[in-house]
């Protein structure tokens, strides 16, 4: 008797959550409906729901994998033994992840410490609340490294100069669709280096 081997999914669930990114970016939160992420997708509507069982989850799986991609690059940079060096890479990484993945970046933006939308499966708000976990941690070692010591006051300036601070830098030109000028970069960094001195 042979096994019968089942044929794989059509569509990923990444090539989804791209998709379903593409209409948010397009049309908002009021127009992105699973009917028109199947459009976008070319896909009956069915192949979404067997993925994500209501337009909630889908946003929640979206968002946890847009910060989690983002955080990736900044716990690398952040990791950098020279801690000048973490700071110019966490800034750089920043700008340059705005610049090749403007839609993501808008995301992150607008929806900083919880994804858009609401009526949250209780598991995906357990997974929500711990995202930021290794972060916050990398955060108090680089506190460390720099000052000695992770003080609140320490955490504050690392925060105000390595996430608001450029943040603030390429705000405008994320949110309305704008190019980055060629000065930013050099501009946000310097500005986020003094003010790690200011600790």
């Amino acid at each position: 008797m042979g096994v019968h081997v089942g044929r794989p999914p059509r569509f990923s669930e990444d090539a989804i959550l791209d998709a379903a990114l593409d209409v948010l970016t397009d049309g908002g939160l009021d127009g992105m409906t699973i009917a028109a992420i199947a459009a976008r997708l070319g896909a009956p509507t069915g192949s979404i729901y067997h993925r994500f069982p209501s337009k909630a989850v889908l946003l929640g799986r979206l968002w946890l994998r847009t910060v989690l991609r983002f955080q990736a690059g900044f716990l690398e940079a952040i990791g950098h033994p020279d801690v000048d060096e973490a700071a110019r890479g966490v800034v750089g990484h920043l700008i340059e992840w705005s610049r090749t993945s403007p839609g993501e970046a808008r995301l992150v933006a607008e929806h900083w410490n919880r994804p858009p939308g609401e009526n949250w499966p209780e598991e995906m708000t357990a997974r929500m609340s711990t995202v930021n976990e290794r972060v916050d941690q990398a955060i108090d070692d680089y506190c460390r490294r720099r000052y000695g010591h992770a003080t609140p006051e320490n955490r504050y300036v690392v925060r105000f100069a390595l996430q608001h601070l450029p943040y603030a830098a390429i705000h405008v030109f994320l949110l309305e669709g704008l190019p980055q000028p060629a000065h930013l970069r050099r501009v946000a960094t310097e500005t986020s280096l003094h003010a790690l001195s200011l600790a």
